[in-house]
């Protein structure tokens, strides 16, 4: 009935519990895993007023959230790496809202 499991790949206290369900999902029924982040970087980086001479420090404050967000996204991937373990087929994607991939973690095939 079904090919594969996605799952939505964030940095939250409850991501390892979603992957290791899905992960178990995809092994009892024989189906490809993926996991896909996505990171806004309009939202994360859009204007909003800032005090005069204000500007530096919302550049700063703006490359900060995106790192932070990368950051998570990196670490929620690895979980799904856990893929591995389990001999599944697994494959992940990071994207950003301006619609430019960029390969957070390598598809692997057991």
């Amino acid at each position: 009935m079904f090919r594969s499991v996605l799952v939505a790949l964030k940095s939250a206290p409850q991501q390892q519990y979603l992957v290791e369900f899905a992960v178990s999902l995809a092994a009892r029924q024989g189906l490809e895993l993926s996991g896909v982040s996505v990171i806004d970087e309009f939202r994360l980086t859009a204007p909003e007023p800032v005090p005069l001479g204000g500007g530096a420090f919302k550049m700063e404050l703006d490359l900060q959230r995106l790192e932070d967000a990368q950051r998570g996204a990196q670490e929620a991937t690895r979980a799904l790496q856990a893929a591995r373990v389990s001999g599944l087929p697994w494959k992940c994607a990071m994207a950003t809202s301006w619609s430019r991939w960029s390969a957070a973690c390598m598809p692997w095939t057991a």
